[in-house]
């Protein structure tokens, strides 16, 4: 079972589950973070009364403008994040890469499991050499981690076509592959990397099969999928795909596909996902961002590990 971002440290959790770092007798492990800014909001940045207007009517009501200081942990660039967008994941950019909430959460948390934490920022693990023993597979072609994780050893990417099968080069050297059949060898890769993609996966847990594949033992899975805060219960498919058509269960949802197209959503992830990922032999845990005067929690990273002897 999966903690609600919602959740407080100190209030009453589902049975089975823990926060701060402790497992549970099932092995679910669910951590809370708290390093994407420094503490508190910062005061306020000389910003006109007609930018603001304008954010705010763009966002819609509700919306709340703020900026918070801190340092970016993937570029290093210290200074003021600003919430421009009603999703908070998808703002708070870097100054220097222009790294959203999303993307710094994930550098962090590589950081920490690759590294034990010894660097702070995606670039100084990348130039230390420590990747170079890495095999990484980061699916898509688009996304500011990419410049720094390809400094591993293998260093590998790929795009999607239903028309093209898996393994298939384009003529720029590019790959095809399909994440629910890849042509990956068995115990490929120590490190898996997905940002917002297993939600347009037409059968997401085929895919989530396939990253347990290709990973070697104790290889990990990071990943992000936009998720509702409070999230459901329980995931969910909207699109029938028992048969080989598409058949809407719920209406159509499409987000940017990052190449300027748009991707069906297939699936809405829930709270169960930790225990239906446990069971594929997968354990999952949930790092939690938090930004704001508040510290509410701004933004999810999964953790999947491949059970097995932990990645060197």
């Amino acid at each position: 079972v999966l903690s609600w971002p919602g959740a407080e440290a100190s209030g009453v959790l589902p049975d089975g589950m823990m926060v701060g770092g402790g497992e549970t007798s099932g092995g679910t492990v669910i951590r809370t973070e708290n390093q994407a800014f420094d503490d508190g909001e910062a005061p306020p940045s000389p910003v006109t009364e007609a930018l603001l207007g304008l954010v705010g009517e763009a966002a819609g009501p509700g919306f709340r403008f703020y900026e918070v200081s801190g340092t970016c942990s993937l570029c290093g660039w210290q200074g003021r994040f600003q919430r421009t967008h009603r999703s908070e994941r998808e703002t708070l950019a870097c100054g220097g890469c222009r790294a959203t909430l999303r993307y710094r959460g994930q550098a962090e948390v590589i950081c920490r499991e690759i590294a034990a934490g010894r660097f702070e920022t995606l670039a100084d693990l990348a130039t230390s050499g420590a990747l170079f023993k890495l095999a990484i597979y980061e699916p898509g072609i688009t996304g500011p981690l990419r410049p720094f994780l390809r400094q591993a050893g293998r260093y590998q990417q790929s795009i999607y076509d239903p028309d093209q099968p898996s393994g298939t080069r384009r003529a720029d050297g590019i790959v095809h592959q399909d994440l629910m059949a890849t042509a990956f060898c068995d115990a490929s890769f120590d490190l898996v990397v997905t940002s917002d993609i297993f939600e347009h996966v037409r059968r997401p847990f085929l895919a989530f099969a396939e990253i347990r594949r290709i990973l070697k033992p104790g290889g990990l899975h990071v990943w992000t999928v936009p998720i509702g805060m409070p999230p459901p219960d329980e995931t969910r498919a909207r699109v029938d795909t028992s048969g080989p058509e598409d058949r809407m269960i719920l209406p159509p949802v499409y987000h940017g596909s990052g190449t300027d197209g748009l991707s069906l959503v297939y699936t809405d992830f829930g709270r169960d996902i930790g225990r239906l990922l446990a069971e594929m032999g997968l354990p999952t845990r949930a790092v939690r961002h938090v930004a704001g005067g508040d510290d509410h929690i701004a933004g999810l990273t999964f953790v999947s590990v491949r059970e097995g002897s932990k990645t060197s």
